[in-house]
């Protein structure tokens, strides 16, 4: 029923979610200690966090399974559909799916997302592998748009997607 192409691409977001699974576990088993990942750069620090990116929404975790849930069904969908032609595109996605699956696990089973790392010579909030993984795929997609901007935008692309 799907490509073989399709199935690596869920198969790169299973491996990356398996990724932000085993970080998280490890963040957890260490929750109580803080220390330096790479000193003066990055640092371990064991977080909850019970919002959205930079702390907002906090305490509407309901709000952000449902909204969180619909994006990721999107995302599963694009990718089994193969609605992009480009392999580009379609990392980017696998790689926004993994974050998106990572986060809403949390949410899920915990309430809240485990956030575990610091830098450590700027003010930014802690994060995870899973938020990585989204600002990654988010590249990658914003740099398949710019570079195939004339052909997505064109006309002859918007009357094929209506056959």
């Amino acid at each position: 029923m799907f490509s073989g192409v399709i199935i690596l691409y869920l198969f790169i977001s299973f491996l990356l979610v398996l990724v932000d699974r085993f970080s998280k576990s490890y963040a957890i088993a260490r929750k109580t200690e803080t220390f330096d990942i790479i000193p003066g750069f990055i640092r371990f620090i064991y977080v909850e966090n019970r919002g959205i990116a930079f702390g907002l929404f906090q305490g509407k975790t309901f709000v952000i399974i449902v909204l969180s849930s619909i994006a990721v069904f999107l995302l599963v969908y694009q990718l089994l559909f193969n609605k992009f032609d480009s392999r580009l595109a379609n990392i980017s996605l696998s790689f926004i799916t993994a974050g998106g699956i990572g986060n809403l696990y949390d949410r899920i089973v915990n309430g809240f997302v485990v956030d575990f790392i610091e830098f450590s010579f700027f003010e930014f909030p802690v994060f995870n592998a899973a938020d990585i993984f989204v600002n990654i795929g988010a590249f990658l997609l914003i740099l398949y748009l710019i570079t195939n901007r004339k052909k997505i935008f064109s006309r002859d692309t918007v009357s094929d997607n209506n056959d």
